[in-house]
């Protein structure tokens, strides 16, 4: 009685996994993505052919499809030419889709279409703000909404009259087999009309206004030295260049140039009742790499900076004043990490931590001979996509150099001011718009 339950149990067990649904197992013949037409669809149709690879379905390349449309003289347009190609390459399934735009929002529509008989199964629409949100949204829910679809292709029959050469016929589903598993599985190839798959953005430029707050202060002053505080408006900038942007899977496309700069307007230092003519601005340049992580990307930087903020003397009553603050101009390296985090479709979180090693100061050395001096730099920011070249960014930043002075005897015989320390700290908050392209 017992082995009769447990062979009844096997055999429930064997139907119930045979019978599963969205499961590539029950699909019959291969599969072929044909190429996408429309804004992005280059990126749609890596989507499709991505998550029918995580499903380890049989894919046959475009590559296949052209060949044995030309030997074959069939359209591969038309139901009839489809089902003349499927029976060469034993195709259960065709997918071919189109975005179109609807206003602001990108629309997919990736048709499902039976082998056996060149005409559709059904098709799936998805929505999106822009390429990137349309392929993303892709990516997550093509399979889900279309295995059921897919299951449903079928092979064509045989010809009533096949050829009286089988064994030619047996080569050429071979050597097709060969070559769809040497050329990419589906993956577009360079001059296929699907495009050569997602492209990685080569530039990127942000543009803003901003707030700059600076406060220069002394530790164990024993010579009652000024400390200083001011705030005004700055404009800055941001670039990455990426010249050999390609194929997004290249290292190559992720190796690029950054460009940084600031400078301040309309700012003049009040020191007791007089007012100083005050100057700010500042460059970096150097080499960035990215890693993308989906939608999210990492960033390791590396470069020369360049900050300056000069106090100028001033006039009164004929008389030339001195502010009493040194002016500083600092030559740095800028070495550290940056990411964006992706929040949602539309929106992002970037981070970024530098350590800056001194290389001078500019008159901090004239006051304190023995001055060294490091900083460190971080910000975080806000952004939301606007579509698919401009987003919206809102960020703060913070920049703090540490000064060690080590007076001497020598110091304070010649003159020289007294302290041990001194730390010139900047805050920024920025809002600006960045350009991205595609």
């Amino acid at each position: 009685m017992s082995l009769s339950i447990r062979l009844l149990s096997t055999a429930l067990l064997c139907a119930s996994i045979q019978g599963w649904p969205g499961t590539a197992s029950a699909q019959e013949g291969r599969v072929v993505v044909r190429g996408f037409e429309g804004p992005g669809s280059a990126r749609v149709r890596t989507q499709v052919v991505r998550a029918l690879k995580a499903e380890s379905v049989s894919m046959a390349s475009t590559a296949d499809v052209d060949a044995a449309a030309d030997d074959l003289d069939a359209d591969p347009g038309s139901p009839e030419g489809r089902v003349v190609i499927s029976r060469e390459l034993e195709l259960g399934v065709w997918i071919e889709g189109e975005v179109e735009r609807d206003g602001r929002v990108l629309r997919a529509k990736i048709e499902v279409i039976d082998g056996s008989s060149g005409m559709s199964l059904g098709s799936v629409e998805l929505s999106g703000r822009n390429p990137r949100a349309l392929s993303k949204r892709v990516g997550k829910r093509f399979w889900r909404s279309a295995s059921d679809l897919i299951e449903e292709g079928t092979l064509p029959e045989p010809e009533p009259e096949p050829e009286p050469e089988p064994d030619w016929s047996d080569d050429d589903e071979e050597d097709g087999d060969a070559l769809g598993d040497d050329a990419d599985d589906g993956e577009p190839e360079a001059g296929d009309d699907g495009g050569s798959g997602e492209q990685a953005s080569p530039f990127d430029l942000t543009l803003g206004l901003a707030t700059l707050s600076r406060s220069f202060a002394y530790k164990d002053d024993l010579s009652g030295l000024n400390t200083y505080d001011v705030t005004g408006p700055s404009v800055v900038l941001a670039l990455h260049y990426y010249p050999m942007a390609g194929d997004a899977d290249a290292v190559t496309s992720h190796l690029g140039l950054e460009l940084r700069g600031h400078m301040a307007f309309a700012v003049d230092s009040e020191l007791g009742s007089t007012s100083f003519p005050t100057s700010a601005n500042g460059f970096s340049v150097g080499l960035r790499a990215r890693l993308p992580l989906g939608a999210s990307e990492l960033g390791l930087v590396g470069a020369y900076a360049v900050r300056s903020f000069e106090i100028d003397n001033a006039e009164s009553e004929g008389v030339e004043l001195e502010p009493g603050v040194p002016s500083v101009g600092y030559n740095h390296l800028r070495l550290g990490l940056d990411a964006s985090i992706a929040l949602g479709e539309a929106w992002a979180m970037g981070l970024s931590a530098f350590y800056l090693p001194t290389l001078s100061t500019g008159d901090v050395e004239d006051w304190f001979p023995n001055a060294s001096a490091a900083g460190v730099e971080g910000s975080m920011s806000l952004s939301h996509q606007l579509s698919s070249l401009f987003d919206i960014v809102a960020s703060v930043s913070f920049t703090r150099f540490a000064f060690t002075l080590d007076p001497t005897l020598e110091d304070a015989m010649e003159g020289r001011p007294i302290a041990g320390g001194a730390t010139d700290e900047y805050i920024s908050g920025q809002l600006g718009m960045r350009l991205s392209l595609e």
